[in-house]
Parts: structure tokens; C-alpha cells; sequence
């Protein structure tokens, strides 16, 4: 059995995840003694409270179910794992989760099933993915907003370049998301909306991707500015001319850059390729973009309301 002697000081930055040990809980713990009971339970699958990230680990076989000896295992495998415990600590803390239902049709790897999901989608079109969209199943290439509908009603998700073309920038992590963004597509032609991307990205591409961060910030940061002192006649649709603050996507586009892309990106590269890499810090001064979100707040938002 491995033990903590086994590990290097330092965490390296990239380790297949069967290599790592498993780290239960107390309560999976439990269960896996129960489960481990009848002899067809070789393997165990999604039994984790982390993203239900999809891992398969041998089941550990063992002699009672009792709480106490569940409590037991738990605590030892968790001295015994400090560096498995850590990373997955580490996406513990992520606050936008894919529901169960949306990893499991989304984020598969059998991107041709996913886009079957999504038949408004297209497919085949990687190579002119838009450099500002954030890696996951669906990005887009060069479709227009229809008169901001994208931004409208999927602001949770959708923002704009400087020519008004579609941006994913958050990937949909509920049925409610995904809805808004069909919707979305719907508006639209449909052949820039493509959903095969869990067929390109990878643990080599991903990081590629990450260590452009700092143009991708700066540009946002900009466009959020542009947007933020648009009049605000601007931001309405044809068809319901209602106002709203479309600068609010630029605002959940940096926040969402800055306190979950990284461990997002973590644990989608993980859900691809079964391997832990473990991304650079995000080093970036805010500061304007602070300021742009007090503006934001205090004039724009309340001009609306």
C-alpha cells in the first residue's frame, strides 16, 4: 500500500489520476463497506461528493460496516493520501458545479452523443473556435448576436467580442442554462454554435489555452468598459424593448475568471483525461476592473431599476 513516504515534498504538476490513491469520506466510506458486501461490487463509480467527477477506484473490502470502523478507514486513507487530499480540496471549492444530469450529457467525452443532445447545434468546426471562449463542449465561431439576444438572455454564459460575435465564457452547469443558451441559438442561424468540443480539448491544450489569461483579461476589462458607458437605449431588443444591463455579463465574465476558471479548468481537464494538472496561479491586478463594478453598481444598475 502506498503511503505518505511515497510522495515527493513538492506536488508535482501533472500525475495520472489511477496512480493517486483514493481519499473516501467518512460517509462514502460507509457506503463502500456496505456496497463491497455482495460480490458483483468490483469497482465503484461517482461515489464522491466532488463534482461527481467520474473516477473509477477498486472498492476496499473489508471485514464489518460498522460506523466506527468506516470512521477508521476514512481517517487513515486521509493521513495516508495528503497529496490526493489536497487537490481535490482544491475543486471542493468551486461554487459553479455542472449539475449531475449536465456532466454526465455535456461532458462526456462522446462528443457525438452530445451534440445529438443539442441538435441546434453544429459540429466540426474547432479550427476557427474564437480565442475568448472558455474551453468546454460548446464554443462558437463566427455567428452574430441577434440584436444582443445572446447576451439578453443568456447572461449567465454569453457575452460579445468588439464585433458583437457570440463568446461562451462559462461553460452551462444547469438545465436552466443550457435552456437559455438553445434559446439563444435559436435566434440565431446556428451554424457558429457548435457543441464537439469535448473531442478537441485536452490536458495539453487546456494549459495552452490558460497561460494566454492575460490578454484575455485585459480584453474583457475593455470590453466591459465600452459596454458599461453604452447609452443605455442601446441595450434593447426588437422585439421587446426592454432595457437591461448588458454590461453585467462582462462583470460575471471577469468574476468567473477570477475566482473559478482555474480549478474549473482543473477539473474539466481531469473529467477529459483522467489526469490531475495542476494550473499556474492567475496573477493579475484588478483593480480597474474594482472600480468598473462600482460604477456598474452605484450608476448603471440604479438608472435601470
Amino acid at each position: 500500500m502506498l503511503n505518505s513516504n511515497n510522495y515527493p515534498a513538492a506536488i508535482p504538476n501533472e500525475m495520472p489520476v489511477d496512480n493517486l490513491p483514493l481519499i473516501p469520506t467518512k460517509k462514502e466510506a460507509s457506503k463502500i463497506l456496505q456496497l463491497t458486501n455482495n460480490s458483483h461490487y468490483k469497482t465503484l463509480t461517482k461515489i464522491s461528493n466532488y463534482n461527481h467527477l467520474s473516477v473509477s477506484y477498486n472498492a476496499y473490502k473489508e471485514e464489518t460496516t460498522t460506523t466506527k470502523s468506516a470512521n477508521l478507514i476514512a481517517e487513515r486513507k486521509i493521513k495516508e493520501y495528503p497529496l490526493q487530499q489536497r487537490f481535490i480540496y482544491n475543486l471542493n471549492q468551486l461554487q459553479h458545479k455542472p449539475t449531475e444530469i449536465i456532466e454526465t450529457f455535456l461532458f462526456e467525452k462522446n462528443s457525438d452523443k452530445t451534440a445529438l443532445l443539442l441538435a441546434n447545434f453544429n459540429v466540426g468546426d474547432f479550427s476557427n473556435n474564437h480565442w475568448l471562449n472558455t474551453p468546454g463542449p460548446i464554443y462558437t465561431t463566427q455567428t452574430k448576436n441577434n440584436d444582443n439576444a445572446g447576451k439578453l438572455l443568456a447572461s449567465s454564459n454569453i457575452a460579445g467580442d468588439e464585433m458583437d460575435v457570440s463568446i461562451i465564457f462559462k461553460q452551462p452547469f444547469t438545465q436552466q442554462e443550457v435552456d437559455a443558451i438553445l434559446l439563444a441559438v435559436s435566434l440565431n442561424d446556428g451554424d457558429g454554435f457548435c457543441a464537439d468540443g469535448n473531442k478537441y480539448w485536452n490536458k495539453t491544450s487546456i494549459p495552452e489555452w490558460w497561460t494566454k489569461s492575460e490578454a484575455r483579461i485585459d480584453f474583457i476589462i475593455e470590453a466591459y468598459k465600452t459596454e458599461l458607458f453604452t447609452p443605455i437605449s442601446s441595450h434593447c431588443t426588437s422585439k421587446t424593448q426592454k432595457q437591461r444591463p448588458v454590461p453585467k455579463n462582462y462583470k460575471l465574465w471577469l468574476d468567473f475568471y477570477r475566482y473559478e476558471m482555474k480549478k474549473y479548468l482543473e477539473w474539466y481537464i481531469l473529467k477529459l483525461d483522467n489526469t490531475v494538472v495542476e494550473l499556474p496561479e492567475l496573477t493579475f491586478d484588478w483593480c480597474l476592473k474594482e472600480k468598473l463594478d462600482k460604477i456598474l453598481n452605484t450608476k448603471f444598475l440604479s438608472s435601470v431599476n
